[in-house]
């Protein structure tokens, strides 16, 4: 008896159905790129719970006629692609014509469509893959697709799925990367009756990252744009503050869609170097645009990963286009101030307006009014009491939740005030794309890798650039004008006050990094107020107050000051060993050597590849460094090149910039120790000479500024 089956075509179709649909979000992903495929510029996504029982994807495309809509439900039917050449330059999301068979096998399905010239629509049934009503509809331009019921037919599938608000979520994040990859489309999520995200589909992505990902998210982005002559890259990265512990918030899109690519991923957190911690991930929304014939997106069964014919490009592209927006960002954080709670504020209202005995607690303490829990003693002209304290029981007290009625407009209209100053002050401009990290006007360049470019700035002459592109400013002017209200009020800098610091002829050691040890003879543009515990330095620049961390600020001043002189020229050169060293390599890495040759002997070695013992002959290395670190480094170079997810001189420069951290970092001003005022003053004015200097080489901020507007509202005086 044989023992091989010919299954039914059926069985076949639900087992092939598990490759394309696995969950209610894989439903909802199919269905939204077929929508965008067909040029929709709103697509309206409900479900119930979590999509099992209910899932509706509406949009105003083109619609389908009623010939295409019966033939959409057959295997391998679709209007993307018609011929094997097509398949070398995909510019749909969907074009293998699987999607709607595979969910029709295993759900209820009924179509609303109608083209545009169409006077009336059609209504299409299916239930497990037949047909089973068609008919004419009323309905309005575009398509509807009702998915009731996924997997009751495959109880097998339906039991291993999550509880309904897992499933939401996943659908949620579906909805939020097309979302993120489309702006210029209209989206609307709503869950049970509830609406989650909606997008304004302006067609900028700035407002879709407002949307979906929160103020907060989006006050703390960088605009990214460059172009080569094969790719293009645009978007937003988060500032080296705006991190995350997870690689969930770093979205890549190739040809607008979403795709998960560890050379994008290698070369955003390489451009990251130096600028945050190293073990938190960067956040980004970047789109990378490039011919289609140079992507495979028909590599993986949900085209979630993709192959590029040249890597290397792609990684150069996305590395220098995030390491130059980078480099360009010279906005220093802002110490944020802790918000007064709505309900303070709102018995704050209160009691402005009530006598002592009358004002309002907030439960939390006996405090009434402004300092204590009783009436303060009523005193005469010369201070002394008349009436005895009034104990804390005799004093009527109101809690915060049982408010009479009538303050509750007043409570209501704080937080109406709230609210409507925080979007006052967060919401972008209708005119603008970002107001929170707009592209500076005049755009900086970089060196370029494999024919890279940016846009370059016109600089004034005798302006010089920091080893890492940023600009040396030859002044920096924060005066702070004198007030046409008060032109009697003397300058806040002439006012003595006592020094929180030790004088320089205390203090003998000389300072590593200080070129002169002197004060300047100019008048400075800021005014130092000391040292807080010996570890931070306080400074007024203009209308701000700015808190430095003397040690995370001189550490990063001596790391780009020694790696302007290792980029010297003169500085690179290959160190000959006495005698070669064999490096045992894999067989993908000894190909990638091979391939990459030249690029690996421009970063400093002389090799040779051992194809039968798949090893490296190693007989030059690069100068400077020692051999058992150079053995490391070429390892990890190869190993990179095979994944490609690097590039052979950035590796080395890479490698160069660690062993600079651990130097800076000895050589550097010691936190809780005490330092002369010479020292201190040249640490401010550096900082402000160099605006690009904002976090050490570790990742961490070098300093703050408090805005004196937010230093008066703490003490009510604005």
């Amino acid at each position: 008896m044989a023992k091989i089956n010919i299954l039914d075509f059926q069985v076949a179709k639900m087992i092939a159905a598990g490759e394309v649909v696995d969950r209610p979000a894989s439903v909802v992903k199919e269905l939204v790129e077929n929508s965008i495929d067909a040029g929709a510029t709103a697509v309206d996504v409900e479900i119930r719970r979590g999509g099992v029982s209910y899932i509706r994807v509406t949009d105003n495309g083109c619609g389908m006629s009623r010939e295409d809509a019966e033939l959409c439900f057959l295997r391998h039917a679709t209007s993307k692609i018609k011929e094997a050449k097509d398949l070398d330059g995909i510019r749909t999301l969907g074009f293998r014509g699987e999607a709607l068979a595979a969910i029709s096998s295993v759900s209820q399905i009924e179509l609303f469509t109608r083209p545009e010239r169409e006077p009336v629509g059609t209504r299409i049934e299916c239930a497990c893959g037949r047909i089973t009503e068609v008919a004419d509809a009323g309905c309005k331009k575009g398509t509807s697709m009702l998915v009731k019921e996924l997997f009751a037919n495959v109880p097998a599938r339906r039991k291993f799925l999550k509880q309904d608000r897992s499933e939401g979520m996943a659908v949620a994040a579906v909805v939020e990367k097309e979302a993120l990859a489309h702006p210029e489309v209209s989206f609307r999520f709503t869950s049970d009756g509830t609406l989650k995200l909606q997008t304004a589909g302006d067609k900028k992505l700035y407002n879709a990252i407002y949307a979906l990902l929160g103020r907060d998210f989006a006050k703390k982005t960088i605009a990214v744009k460059g172009k080569s002559e094969a790719v293009e890259v645009f978007g937003y990265i988060g500032q080296p503050d705006n991190v995350r512990v997870n690689r969930n918030y770093q979205n890549f899109f190739i040809n607008g869609r979403y795709v998960k690519s560890r050379t994008a991923t290698a070369a955003l957190e390489q451009a990251f170097s130096s600028f945050m911690e190293s073990e938190k991930f960067p956040c980004c929304v970047l789109n990378i645009v490039l011919h289609p014939a140079l992507v495979d997106v028909n590599v993986h069964p949900t085209k979630l990963e993709v192959k590029f014919s040249n890597e290397k490009v792609v990684f150069d592209a996305v590395y220098l286009a995030v390491r130059n927006a980078l480099l360009c960002d010279t906005t220093r954080p802002e110490l944020p101030m802790e918000k007064k709670d709505i309900k303070e504020k709102a018995i704050a209202t209160l009691n402005r307006f009530s006598p002592v005995y009358d004002r309002i607690s907030d439960g939390k303490s006996e405090q009434i009014g402004i300092f204590s829990g009783s009436a303060g003693p009523k005193e005469k002209a010369d201070g002394t009491e008349i009436a005895e304290k009034a104990k804390p029981d005799e004093v009527p007290k109101v809690p915060f939740d049982d408010l009479p009625f009538i303050f509750e407009d007043i409570v209501k209209e704080v937080a109406r005030q709230e609210e409507e100053k925080t979007e006052k002050d967060s919401l972008p401009p209708q005119n603008q794309e970002s107001t929170v990290s707009p592209e500076p006007k005049d755009e900086r360049s970089i060196p370029a890798l494999g024919g890279f470019s940016l846009a370059k700035e016109e600089r004034p002459e005798g302006q010089e650039r920091t080893a890492s592109g940023a600009e040396l400013l030859p002044e920096f002017s924060c005066r702070k004008e004198p007030s046409d209200n008060n032109p009697e009020a003397p300058d806040s800098r002439k006012r003595e006050s006592r020094p929180l610091w030790k004088r320089e002829s205390e203090i003998s050691p000389e300072l590593p990094g200080n070129p002169t040890g002197e004060i300047p003879s100019e008048k400075e543009e800021f005014r130092l107020i000391g040292t807080a515990f010996d570890t931070y330095i306080l400074a007024e620049v203009g209308d701000k107050l700015l808190m430095i961390d003397k040690h995370a600020a001189h550490e990063r001043l001596l790391f780009e000051k020694m790696k302007s002189n290792l980029s010297a020229p003169g500085k690179h050169y290959t160190q000959l060993l006495l005698l070669p060293e064999t490096l045992e390599v894999g067989k993908m890495e000894c190909a990638a050597a091979a391939e990459y040759e030249e690029s690996i002997e421009k970063a400093g070695f002389l090799f040779q590849i051992n194809e039968g013992e798949d090893s490296a002959e190693i007989s030059g290395i690069p100068g400077g460094l020692e051999k058992e670190q150079a053995l490391i480094l070429f390892g990890e170079i190869v190993t990179r090149l095979a994944s490609g997810e690097g590039d052979a001189e950035l590796s080395k420069e890479t490698a160069f910039e660690k062993a600079l951290y651990t130097a800076s970092c000895k050589a550097a001003m010691k936190g809780s120790r005490q330092d002369d005022e010479v020292h201190l003053k040249y640490i401010v004015r550096e900082l402000l000479r160099l605006p690009d200097i904002r976090y050490c080489p570790h990742g961490r901020p070098v300093a703050f500024e408090i805005p004196k507007g937010s230093i008066e509202h703490k003490f009510k005086r604005s």
